[in-house]
């Protein structure tokens, strides 16, 4: 069975733990919107490159859909899928242990 590359909780956690943005808290849900300055998505999107070690292709209109961790769940698999594409992957992890 695939799973997504990375989890809802991976992103909620690293949102936290980075505490990117300063309203946010434990409280966070996975549909809480999420307001980030251009700094603060930058470093944030650096972080998530570093945790899935793959560069992803943004386009210009993709930065607006950083506003929940949902949608950066759903981009990222759009993103990954599209560039593993390519190179014949599916952009989604297989459980193998």
């Amino acid at each position: 069975m695939k799973e997504p590359l990375i989890t809802l909780e991976e992103i909620r956690q690293l949102l936290l733990e980075n505490q990117l943005y300063v309203a946010l808290s434990e409280e966070l849900r996975y549909d809480s919107r999420i307001v980030m300055d251009s700094l603060s998505l930058l470093w944030f999107l650096e972080k998530l490159e570093q945790r899935l070690q793959l560069r992803l292709e943004l386009q210009e209109q993709d930065y607006e859909r950083f506003d929940s961790i949902q949608s950066i769940q759903q981009l990222i698999s759009e993103r990954a899928a599209a560039a593993c594409g390519m190179a014949g992957g599916s952009g989604e992890r297989s459980e193998q242990g």
